[in-house]
């Protein structure tokens, strides 16, 4: 990841799902995201990726989608997690939809993989 200092024209950047434990609490990550966001780049992200941006702060005062909630993560031991989350996207608004575009930030339910790829290549005009 410190490779990401050598980003630093990157237009746009897409954050997959999966794992984030590690990426979440990256500085080399969140100055990336926050330098994209800047100059109104595309930020886009899909399942946990969407913690990722919300952990570098661009969510604030946007709409977002993500599945940070008990009846999309109903198991007990996601309650520490799910608690985690609810602080990482305070100031965010949440939209029960499975995309949300929010200015240049695109925000994607795990299961909506098809309908995000369309809108993240629409928005790049490819």
């Amino acid at each position: 990841i410190n490779e990401l200092d050598n980003t630093s024209d990157a237009d746009f950047l897409i954050v997959p799902g999966g794992s984030c434990e590690d990426a979440g609490n990256h500085s080399h990550l969140h100055s990336l995201i926050q330098r994209i966001n800047e100059r109104n780049g595309l930020l886009a992200a899909i399942c946990n990726g969407v913690l990722i941006l919300a952990s570098a702060g661009v969510l604030k005062n946007k709409s977002c989608t993500h599945t940070a909630y008990l009846k999309y993560a109903p198991l007990p031991e996601f309650k520490e997690l799910l608690d985690i989350a609810a602080k990482l996207f305070s100031g965010s608004f949440y939209v029960d939809e499975d995309v949300v575009v929010s200015d240049n930030i695109i925000t994607a339910k795990p299961y909506a993989s098809v309908k995000f790829a369309d809108v993240v290549l629409k928005a790049l005009s490819l």
